[in-house]
């Protein structure tokens, strides 16, 4: 994977949970991502896993981060929170790099978001396909109550969910197929996802997805 390579992982540039030790977890141990997967904290915070294959001596791991840090700089200055790429202390970046390992012929790129929007909007902005949502956002289930209401959903057995009474539960709604990664397990999903785990989800290739954590 040459620089064009390189160039593809940083404009997905997203936060993951890295191979060597990860900010969000699911289950026992880490999720160690083999494909971009946006990652949801059980806080409503967001990340994106964007993950490549490279080549023996297509660039270095050095590179890649510093690759990443000048484009997400230029973007949050873009937006008039200065050139910098990664957050001091308390403080919110639009965009913030997390970090970026190559190991095992793969490449994890990490950064985080100050909201769903924001991460769709970044890609627009420097051009990157690899993000495959039009539509993601993150609220207590609460907030979709009547959305939920109307989707059909369905729990981790298919079973049709005859009342759906989430609370403050998080619920992801998503447009565009693509993996959803969720810190806490996965109650409900509307029909269409596949589960890949409990905390999981390939949501539909058509339509509006809907996913509803424990």
């Amino acid at each position: 994977m040459k620089k064009r390579g390189l160039s593809a992982i940083v404009l997905g540039a997203g936060s993951a949970f890295l191979l060597a030790g990860c900010a969000l977890m699911g289950g026992n141990a880490p999720y160690q991502p083999t494909d971009n997967t946006v990652l949801v904290g059980s806080d409503g915070s967001l990340q994106w896993a964007s993950v490549e294959e490279y080549g023996e001596g297509d660039y270095s791991q050095e590179e890649m981060a510093d690759f990443a840090k000048e484009r997400i700089g230029a973007y949050n200055e873009s937006q008039g929170a200065g050139n910098q790429a990664e957050a001091q202390e308390d403080a919110v970046l639009p965009v913030s790099f997390v970090s970026g390992e190559m190991a095992d012929g793969r490449a994890v790129l990490v950064t985080a978001y100050d909201s769903p929007a924001r991460l769709l909007e970044f890609a627009r902005y420097i051009g990157d396909y690899n993000v495959p949502f039009t539509q993601l956002e993150i609220a207590p289930a609460s907030e979709m109550a009547e959305e939920l209401g109307a989707a059909s959903l369905v729990d981790k057995n298919g079973k049709t969910a005859q009342n759906v009474n989430a609370g403050d539960s998080l619920a992801v709604k998503a447009e565009g197929q693509g993996l959803i990664h969720m810190e806490d397990k996965i109650r409900l999903v509307s029909e269409g996802c596949q589960l890949r785990d409990e905390y999981t989800v390939l949501t539909a290739e058509e339509g509006v997805s809907y996913i509803v954590a424990e």
